[in-house]
Protein backbone atom coordinates (compact mmCIF):
# COMPACT_ATOMS: atom_id res chain seq x y z
CA UNK A 1 0.00 0.00 0.00
CA UNK A 2 1.34 3.52 -1.07
CA UNK A 3 0.63 5.30 1.94
CA UNK A 4 0.69 9.14 0.88
CA UNK A 5 -2.21 8.18 -2.15
CA UNK A 6 -4.14 6.49 0.75
CA UNK A 7 -3.82 9.30 2.93
CA UNK A 8 -5.15 11.60 -0.10
CA UNK A 9 -7.79 9.37 -0.95
CA UNK A 10 -8.69 8.90 3.02
CA UNK A 11 -9.26 12.29 2.91
CA UNK A 12 -11.16 13.14 0.09
CA UNK A 13 -13.49 9.87 1.01
CA UNK A 14 -13.91 11.74 4.26
CA UNK A 15 -14.94 15.70 2.31
CA UNK A 16 -17.30 13.45 -0.12
CA UNK A 17 -19.15 11.87 2.67
CA UNK A 18 -19.05 15.07 5.07
CA UNK A 19 -21.32 16.87 1.77
CA UNK A 20 -23.56 13.83 1.66
CA UNK A 21 -24.36 13.67 5.37
CA UNK A 22 -24.50 17.47 5.77
CA UNK A 23 -28.43 17.44 6.37
CA UNK A 24 -28.01 15.09 8.98
CA UNK A 25 -26.74 18.38 10.94
CA UNK A 26 -29.69 20.64 10.20
CA UNK A 27 -32.72 18.22 10.40
CA UNK A 28 -31.21 15.48 12.01
CA UNK A 29 -29.76 12.12 11.84
CA UNK A 30 -31.94 9.50 9.77
CA UNK A 31 -31.29 6.06 8.68
CA UNK A 32 -30.38 7.32 5.19
CA UNK A 33 -27.81 9.91 6.44
CA UNK A 34 -26.01 6.88 8.25
CA UNK A 35 -26.03 5.04 5.38
CA UNK A 36 -24.33 7.35 2.94
CA UNK A 37 -20.84 6.48 4.40
CA UNK A 38 -21.51 3.05 3.39
CA UNK A 39 -22.46 4.18 0.35
CA UNK A 40 -19.42 6.42 -0.30
CA UNK A 41 -16.74 3.70 0.87
CA UNK A 42 -18.58 0.75 -1.19
CA UNK A 43 -18.19 3.41 -4.29
CA UNK A 44 -14.23 3.18 -3.45
CA UNK A 45 -13.90 -0.30 -2.74
CA UNK A 46 -15.23 -1.21 -5.79
CA UNK A 47 -12.79 1.12 -7.79
CA UNK A 48 -9.75 -0.69 -6.06
CA UNK A 49 -11.54 -3.92 -6.69
CA UNK A 50 -11.53 -3.32 -10.48
CA UNK A 51 -8.22 -3.28 -11.17
CA UNK A 52 -6.99 -5.92 -8.92
CA UNK A 53 -9.84 -8.01 -10.18
CA UNK A 54 -9.52 -10.61 -12.75
CA UNK A 55 -11.29 -9.96 -15.81
CA UNK A 56 -14.52 -12.06 -15.54
CA UNK A 57 -15.08 -10.16 -11.93
CA UNK A 58 -13.90 -6.50 -14.00
CA UNK A 59 -17.64 -5.77 -15.06
CA UNK A 60 -19.36 -6.02 -12.25
CA UNK A 61 -17.01 -3.70 -9.81
CA UNK A 62 -17.02 -1.17 -13.10
CA UNK A 63 -20.96 -1.53 -12.53
CA UNK A 64 -20.68 -0.74 -8.47
CA UNK A 65 -18.21 2.31 -9.04
CA UNK A 66 -20.05 4.09 -11.41
CA UNK A 67 -23.44 3.22 -9.82
CA UNK A 68 -21.69 4.43 -6.53
CA UNK A 69 -20.30 7.97 -8.27
CA UNK A 70 -23.50 8.56 -9.76
CA UNK A 71 -25.51 8.12 -6.16
CA UNK A 72 -23.16 10.05 -4.19
CA UNK A 73 -22.71 12.81 -7.10
CA UNK A 74 -26.69 12.66 -7.32
CA UNK A 75 -27.02 13.61 -3.64
CA UNK A 76 -24.77 15.86 -3.26
CA UNK A 77 -25.63 17.71 -5.88
CA UNK A 78 -29.09 18.38 -4.84
CA UNK A 79 -28.00 19.53 -1.29
CA UNK A 80 -25.63 21.39 -3.29
CA UNK A 81 -28.15 22.94 -5.62
CA UNK A 82 -30.56 23.32 -2.48
CA UNK A 83 -27.96 25.66 -0.66
CA UNK A 84 -27.35 27.72 -3.92
CA UNK A 85 -31.10 27.88 -4.79
CA UNK A 86 -31.64 29.25 -1.01
CA UNK A 87 -28.44 31.89 -1.17
CA UNK A 88 -30.30 32.96 -4.60
CA UNK A 89 -33.72 33.50 -3.15
CA UNK A 90 -32.59 35.44 -0.32
CA UNK A 91 -30.12 37.51 -2.35
CA UNK A 92 -33.25 38.11 -4.96
CA UNK A 93 -35.93 38.75 -1.90
CA UNK A 94 -33.08 41.16 -0.76
CA UNK A 95 -32.70 43.18 -3.44
CA UNK A 96 -36.56 43.27 -4.61
CA UNK A 97 -37.23 44.80 -1.10
CA UNK A 98 -34.26 47.44 -1.92
CA UNK A 99 -36.15 48.24 -5.10
CA UNK A 100 -39.56 48.75 -3.59
CA UNK A 101 -37.98 51.13 -1.05
CA UNK A 102 -35.93 52.66 -3.64
CA UNK A 103 -39.30 53.28 -6.02
CA UNK A 104 -41.21 54.78 -2.72
CA UNK A 105 -38.19 57.03 -2.19
CA UNK A 106 -38.43 58.13 -5.17
CA UNK A 107 -42.03 59.06 -5.28
CA UNK A 108 -41.69 60.69 -1.68
CA UNK A 109 -39.19 62.61 -3.41
CA UNK A 110 -41.90 63.99 -6.00
CA UNK A 111 -44.44 64.79 -3.30
CA UNK A 112 -42.01 65.94 -1.23
CA UNK A 113 -41.14 68.40 -4.04
CA UNK A 114 -44.39 69.49 -5.10
CA UNK A 115 -45.88 70.11 -1.00
CA UNK A 116 -42.89 71.95 0.21
CA UNK A 117 -43.06 74.96 -2.28
CA UNK A 118 -44.43 76.57 1.28
CA UNK A 119 -43.83 75.05 4.35
CA UNK A 120 -46.40 73.29 6.33
CA UNK A 121 -47.76 70.15 7.45
CA UNK A 122 -47.76 68.33 4.77
CA UNK A 123 -44.14 69.40 3.49
CA UNK A 124 -43.43 67.78 7.15
CA UNK A 125 -44.82 64.89 6.64
CA UNK A 126 -43.34 64.33 3.10
CA UNK A 127 -40.16 65.25 4.88
CA UNK A 128 -40.29 62.70 7.57
CA UNK A 129 -41.39 59.92 4.47
CA UNK A 130 -38.38 60.69 2.80
CA UNK A 131 -35.95 60.29 5.99
CA UNK A 132 -37.41 57.17 7.17
CA UNK A 133 -37.14 55.12 3.45
CA UNK A 134 -33.25 57.03 3.14
CA UNK A 135 -32.83 55.62 6.59
CA UNK A 136 -34.00 51.88 5.41
CA UNK A 137 -32.72 52.30 2.06
CA UNK A 138 -29.22 52.73 3.25
CA UNK A 139 -29.13 49.78 5.65
CA UNK A 140 -29.80 47.12 2.21
CA UNK A 141 -26.97 46.30 0.50
CA UNK A 142 -27.65 45.65 -3.38
CA UNK A 143 -26.27 42.08 -3.54
CA UNK A 144 -25.31 39.65 -6.44
CA UNK A 145 -27.46 36.90 -7.27
CA UNK A 146 -24.50 34.44 -7.88
CA UNK A 147 -21.67 36.11 -7.70
CA UNK A 148 -19.21 32.63 -8.73
CA UNK A 149 -21.47 33.10 -12.13
CA UNK A 150 -21.61 36.99 -12.52
CA UNK A 151 -17.77 36.91 -12.48
CA UNK A 152 -16.97 34.47 -14.35
CA UNK A 153 -19.04 35.58 -17.26
CA UNK A 154 -17.36 39.31 -16.91
CA UNK A 155 -14.05 37.23 -17.65
CA UNK A 156 -16.21 35.12 -20.79
CA UNK A 157 -17.24 38.59 -21.97
CA UNK A 158 -13.89 40.27 -21.66
CA UNK A 159 -12.55 37.40 -23.71
CA UNK A 160 -14.93 37.78 -26.43
CA UNK A 161 -17.17 34.87 -25.06
CA UNK A 162 -20.92 34.57 -24.66
CA UNK A 163 -21.03 35.95 -21.35
CA UNK A 164 -24.66 34.54 -20.71
CA UNK A 165 -24.17 31.52 -21.79
CA UNK A 166 -21.42 30.90 -19.73
CA UNK A 167 -23.16 31.92 -16.85
CA UNK A 168 -25.55 29.67 -17.96
CA UNK A 169 -22.78 26.82 -17.91
CA UNK A 170 -21.19 27.80 -14.63
CA UNK A 171 -24.64 27.70 -12.97
CA UNK A 172 -25.61 24.46 -13.90
CA UNK A 173 -21.81 22.59 -13.24
CA UNK A 174 -21.63 24.73 -9.73
CA UNK A 175 -23.60 22.04 -7.70
CA UNK A 176 -21.82 19.20 -9.17
CA UNK A 177 -18.69 20.37 -9.27
CA UNK A 178 -17.21 20.11 -5.45
CA UNK A 179 -18.65 16.34 -5.03
CA UNK A 180 -17.50 15.06 -8.62
CA UNK A 181 -14.03 16.05 -7.35
CA UNK A 182 -14.42 14.60 -3.82
CA UNK A 183 -15.75 11.67 -5.23
CA UNK A 184 -13.57 10.95 -7.96
CA UNK A 185 -10.31 12.15 -6.28
CA UNK A 186 -11.04 9.02 -3.66
CA UNK A 187 -11.30 6.68 -6.01
CA UNK A 188 -8.19 7.85 -8.01
CA UNK A 189 -6.21 7.69 -4.96
CA UNK A 190 -7.76 4.70 -3.18
CA UNK A 191 -6.74 2.70 -6.69
CA UNK A 192 -3.28 4.38 -6.58
CA UNK A 193 -2.93 3.42 -3.10
CA UNK A 194 -3.78 -0.62 -3.63
CA UNK A 195 -1.85 -0.70 -6.91
CA UNK A 196 -1.89 -4.11 -8.61
CA UNK A 197 1.78 -5.81 -7.84
CA UNK A 198 0.68 -9.02 -7.30
CA UNK A 199 2.57 -10.05 -10.53
CA UNK A 200 5.02 -8.12 -10.36
CA UNK A 201 5.78 -9.42 -6.56
CA UNK A 202 5.36 -13.02 -8.25
CA UNK A 203 8.39 -11.79 -11.02
CA UNK A 204 10.34 -10.23 -8.20
CA UNK A 205 10.62 -13.51 -6.04
CA UNK A 206 11.20 -15.82 -8.96
CA UNK A 207 14.05 -13.88 -9.62
CA UNK A 208 15.21 -13.77 -5.98
CA UNK A 209 14.69 -17.73 -5.85
CA UNK A 210 16.23 -18.05 -8.72
CA UNK A 211 19.39 -16.33 -7.92
CA UNK A 212 19.30 -18.13 -4.68
CA UNK A 213 19.56 -21.38 -5.80
CA UNK A 214 22.18 -20.40 -8.45
CA UNK A 215 24.10 -18.86 -5.09
CA UNK A 216 23.75 -22.10 -3.32
CA UNK A 217 24.41 -24.46 -6.42
CA UNK A 218 27.32 -22.88 -6.94
CA UNK A 219 28.60 -23.55 -3.36
CA UNK A 220 27.89 -27.35 -3.19
CA UNK A 221 31.13 -28.74 -3.88
CA UNK A 222 31.46 -30.87 -7.41
CA UNK A 223 30.37 -34.52 -6.75
CA UNK A 224 33.35 -36.87 -7.97
CA UNK A 225 33.26 -40.14 -9.24
CA UNK A 226 34.76 -42.61 -6.35
CA UNK A 227 36.73 -44.81 -8.29
CA UNK A 228 37.20 -48.67 -7.12
CA UNK A 229 40.92 -49.84 -6.70
CA UNK A 230 40.52 -51.82 -10.09
CA UNK A 231 39.40 -48.37 -12.12
CA UNK A 232 41.88 -46.62 -10.25
CA UNK A 233 44.86 -48.82 -10.84
CA UNK A 234 43.79 -48.39 -15.02
CA UNK A 235 43.47 -44.76 -14.23
CA UNK A 236 46.79 -44.50 -12.63
CA UNK A 237 48.67 -45.91 -15.67
CA UNK A 238 47.27 -43.21 -17.65
CA UNK A 239 49.08 -40.89 -15.98
CA UNK A 240 51.55 -38.87 -17.02
CA UNK A 241 52.63 -37.37 -13.49
CA UNK A 242 51.62 -39.06 -10.50
CA UNK A 243 52.25 -36.49 -7.88
CA UNK A 244 51.30 -36.56 -4.06
CA UNK A 245 48.59 -39.21 -2.10
CA UNK A 246 46.43 -36.49 -1.30
CA UNK A 247 46.03 -36.01 -5.33
CA UNK A 248 45.26 -39.22 -6.01
CA UNK A 249 42.56 -39.73 -2.94
CA UNK A 250 40.61 -36.26 -4.14
CA UNK A 251 41.13 -37.69 -8.20
CA UNK A 252 39.44 -40.82 -6.61
CA UNK A 253 37.29 -39.62 -4.33
CA UNK A 254 38.58 -42.13 -1.14
CA UNK A 255 40.87 -40.78 1.91
CA UNK A 256 44.20 -40.55 1.54
CA UNK A 257 44.07 -44.08 3.82
CA UNK A 258 42.79 -45.83 1.06
CA UNK A 259 45.63 -44.69 -1.47
CA UNK A 260 48.28 -45.81 0.66
CA UNK A 261 46.84 -49.45 0.93
CA UNK A 262 46.26 -49.42 -2.46
CA UNK A 263 49.55 -48.33 -3.46
CA UNK A 264 51.43 -51.10 -1.36
CA UNK A 265 49.12 -53.63 -2.67
CA UNK A 266 49.85 -52.63 -6.12
CA UNK A 267 53.96 -52.63 -4.94
CA UNK A 268 53.75 -56.06 -3.86
CA UNK A 269 51.76 -57.83 -7.15
CA UNK A 270 54.68 -55.40 -8.96
CA UNK A 271 52.05 -53.44 -10.73
CA UNK A 272 53.70 -50.39 -9.54
CA UNK A 273 57.31 -49.18 -8.39
CA UNK A 274 58.43 -46.80 -5.46
CA UNK A 275 61.60 -46.15 -5.67
CA UNK A 276 62.88 -43.14 -2.59
CA UNK A 277 63.84 -39.84 -3.44
CA UNK A 278 65.13 -38.44 -0.53
CA UNK A 279 62.73 -38.94 2.37
CA UNK A 280 59.54 -39.18 -0.76
CA UNK A 281 58.48 -41.86 -2.37
CA UNK A 282 57.82 -41.76 -5.96
CA UNK A 283 55.18 -44.00 -7.65
CA UNK A 284 55.55 -45.56 -11.23
CA UNK A 285 53.17 -47.49 -12.70
CA UNK A 286 54.75 -50.68 -14.67
CA UNK A 287 52.48 -51.56 -17.71
CA UNK A 288 50.35 -53.99 -17.24
CA UNK A 289 51.14 -57.34 -18.14
CA UNK A 290 50.39 -59.06 -20.88
CA UNK A 291 48.11 -62.06 -20.94
CA UNK A 292 49.53 -65.66 -22.81
CA UNK A 293 47.22 -66.65 -25.21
Amino acid sequence: MRLVAFLFGLCLWAGATALLTEDAWHNGLTVTHCLQPLLTAGTVAAAVYLHKARWFAKPAFLGLAVLGSVLTAYGTMGRQASQIDSVENEASRQNRTLATIQGELSEAKQGQKAECVKIGPRCAQWNARVDALTAQASGIASVTVNPKADAVAKLANLVGADGGKTQAIVRAVDPVALPLFLELGSVVFMSAAFARTRKKIRETVGKDCESVAEIELSNVPEIRKVFSKGEALTDLRKLKEVGTQKFLAERYGVSEATVSKWLKDWQTNGEVARPRDGRKKQVLALPAPRRKA
